[in-house]
């Protein structure tokens, strides 16, 4: 559930996209300011199916069993998602709200690498014009904040 690598512009849609991040606790943890409640809650919930499956997998790795205890004890929004056993989907649609481009939608779609379910490529596009506009903004953004 740790972001390995990201660039900039996933960045920008949300700063728990960041290389060494833990989505699972960024999404219960942290304010996430560019993510309307309702799709949190969508985001929240696939968070939640990927790490039991992740748990039954693993099911030896400490590290999960930690990470699921220290979640259970600092947020009851995640042990009420926990107790509803959702189930993970392979791609889906989430839309953002960001001060410098407004709402947008984004599609992602999860990949499995080298047939290990335990490393997962995320990509992200545009749902729809809307968000492609969204998204040359922000790029144009990063560039002339990078030339600075």
């Amino acid at each position: 559930m740790n972001v390995v690598e990201s660039n900039q512009l996933a960045r920008e849609v949300a700063a728990g996209f960041s290389a060494g991040s833990n989505l699972v606790r960024t999404a219960f943890f942290s304010a996430a300011a560019h993510a309307s409640p309702e799709d949190l809650a969508i985001g929240r919930a696939q968070l939640v199916a990927l790490l039991r499956e992740s748990l039954l997998r693993n099911a030896e790795d400490g590290t999960y069993l930690d990470l699921i205890g220290e979640l259970v004890a600092r947020s009851t929004s995640f042990s009420t998602e926990w107790a509803k056993e959702p189930s993970p989907s392979m791609s889906g649609r989430l839309e953002f709200n960001h001060p410098a481009v407004g709402v947008y939608s984004l599609v992602f779609h999860l990949f499995t690498i080298g047939g290990s379910a335990d490393d997962t490529l995320v990509i992200w596009s545009p749902a729809d014009d809307s968000g492609r506009v969204a998204l040359e903004s922000l790029g144009r953004l990063n560039s002339h904040l990078d030339s600075n």
